[in-house]
């Protein structure tokens, strides 16, 4: 005991020069003693919690003090990158000239202060030759990375300190037009990682949400720029990845076969204006969650191809995990042979809580699924060795596409009827032009059949009218919908459905209606405690927590803008 009351304050700071930041605390409170001497430490502490919990590359001192704190490793100064949380990228500085603070308009227009004078390079020759040889490399990619220091390109900068910042959970990148090249240089870390067995580092290894392209400019918006496919995949490969929100996406290169791991840990996955024109990166996005649970596609560049992500993710192993399906901005959006995905496919998820389908979809649906022999008898298109779809492979699997085997020989999607034939738009709208139409009572059935019993929430949009497969004959416009919801409440066969919305249909009515559409669907949403959504019914039902929430400008910390508003 007289040891260590007569314990030197001296020793305990030099003790703690060699301490990592997580053993600080564990050490102060070892007796009285040692916690009255680790005063200044611990105030450190809740200096640096105040002050780096949320980080930028705002400022060209924030990126420097960061990287100098990252770098000790270990000792007070590392204590400020062991409480970074969240790191915000607003954009790239291309050379020393431009290391100056980044000034955001209250429009969201980002450019670099004018009137401040650039930073000059804050490491040593020694610091330099350090971070050229922080990756493994060859000699000819370490001259690459020695030039891009020397020039002054600060994404290199920021991608090594997030890499070794320990406690990182949140990455997030503003929109902009240009190259984040701090994201370039977080896959090429990455790279090495899943490739070449090199151990994560600190700052990936944890990591569990990044969003690429927050859009922040409401001033103009940012059409030309978008950012290869590749690193949604290196994203995906992270080792504690949930959540990943991708905007601008498109396939820069040709891929054979996009690497992306089988068995991704992602479980919300976002993707905003896509543009994937080829099949490889759609199945490779599709086939590497292995327990993904929300998935959500919003304002397609390329509408064509978005039926194919639902069937694409019913031959998954995620179709058992997922929770939500959901297109934003469906009227957007256009398949190939639907108008946004065929519904039999989400019968394959047999946990699926949350979905929109389209009206049309639902009417196809039920005309191919309807008695007529000549649905009953035609070619199935799906092939024979690998279950997708011969519209997605070109023709069928002849060499030319790689052709894998699906997770499970029983992936197939599932009728909702008693015809074994999964609908085809094509085939149905030729039979419909001889004169063979849909009916009320048909479609009523397929809403009343045709969907996932785990349903929670639905959201039905699109247009009741459609003249090549159905004929409400004497109902009144959207009167069958009506019918629908009410069939589908009184059957029991949807017992945790809990919210049906309905605003969307009313809004595509061409003339303003003197009656309250879906009175039938609300009064049996009453009976059942249910809610129907209407224009005429809008208070928000609490299930409405559970859309996955598009991130903007007003989740940026470190930004100019205001919380969002209630509204």
């Amino acid at each position: 005991m007289s040891g260590v009351l007569g314990f030197p304050p001296e020793l305990a700071h030099s003790i703690y020069a060699f301490l990592e930041p997580s053993y600080h605390f564990s050490f102060a409170i070892t007796c009285k003693l040692i916690f009255y001497q680790s005063g200044y430490i611990l105030q450190l502490h809740r200096k640096a919690h105040s002050e780096y919990h949320v980080v930028s590359d705002r400022s060209p001192q924030d990126i420097v003090r960061l990287f100098l704190s990252a770098e000790a490793g270990f000792g007070p100064e590392a204590i400020a990158a062991w409480h970074v949380r969240e790191y915000e990228v607003w954009g790239t500085r291309r050379n020393w000239s431009e290391w100056r603070s980044w000034l955001i308009s209250p429009g969201g227009r980002i450019s670099l202060a004018m009137d401040e004078r650039p930073l000059r390079s804050p490491i040593s020759e020694i610091q330099l030759e350090y971070l050229a040889r922080s990756l493994p490399e060859d000699d000819d990619s370490q001259r690459v990375i020695r030039a891009v220091i020397q020039f002054g390109e600060d994404g290199f900068f920021k991608a090594y300190t997030i890499s070794l910042l320990p406690r990182l959970k949140v990455l997030k990148f503003v929109e902009i037009q240009g190259r984040h090249s701090t994201l370039f240089w977080i896959a090429a870390v990455a790279s090495w990682s899943t490739t070449h067995g090199v151990p994560w580092p600190p700052g990936l290894l944890a990591l569990s949400e990044v969003a690429v392209h927050i859009p922040v400019n409401i001033e103009e918006q940012i059409d030309q720029y978008s950012t290869d496919v590749m690193y949604l995949g290196v994203l995906l490969a992270l080792p504690a990845i949930r959540c990943v929100y991708y905007r601008n996406i498109h396939v820069q290169f040709e891929y054979d076969d996009l690497f992306v791991p089988g068995n991704s840990t992602v479980e919300t996955l976002i993707l905003d204006k896509i543009k994937l024109d080829n099949f490889q990166p759609r199945k490779a996005i599709c086939r590497a969650p292995s327990r993904l649970e929300s998935f959500v596609v919003r304002g397609s560049t390329d509408p064509t191809y978005v039926q194919q992500f639902p069937r694409l993710l019913s031959q998954s192993r995620s179709r058992a995990t997922l929770r939500k399906v959901l297109f934003y901005n469906p009227d957007q959006m256009l398949g190939s042979t639907t108008d946004l995905f065929e519904p039999a496919y989400i019968n394959t998820m047999s946990g699926l809580r949350v979905v929109d389908i389209c009206i049309g979809d639902m009417q196809v649906e039920a005309f191919a699924a309807a008695d007529h022999e000549s649905v009953r008898a035609r070619t199935a298109t799906l092939c024979a060795k690998c279950l997708h779809d011969k519209i997605d492979l070109g023709d069928a699997c002849n060499g030319d596409i790689p052709c894998e085997p699906p997770d499970s020989v029983n992936a197939q999607p599932v009728s909702s009827s008693d015809s074994t034939v999964v609908g085809d738009a094509e085939e149905a709208q030729s039979i419909g032009q001889e004169g063979l139409l849909l009916n009320h009572d048909g479609l009523v059935r397929q809403f009343v059949i045709g969907l996932p019993e785990s349903l929670e929430v639905l959201l039905i949009h699109g247009q009741e009218e459609n003249r090549e497969y159905f004929d409400r004959g004497p109902y009144e416009e959207n009167e069958t919908i009506d019918d629908a919801v009410v069939a589908m409440l009184e059957s029991g066969r949807y017992p945790n459905l809990g919210v049906i919305y309905l605003d969307q249909i009313e809004r595509r009515v061409a003339e303003p209606r003197n009656v309250v559409s879906f009175q039938k669907a609300i009064a049996a949403g009453r009976k059942h405690g249910v809610y129907i959504f209407t224009v005429a019914n809008q208070i928000h039902p609490p299930g409405e927590s559970r859309f996955p929430v598009m991130p903007d400008r007003h989740d940026l910390k470190t930004g100019p803008f205001p919380p969002r508003g209630a509204d």
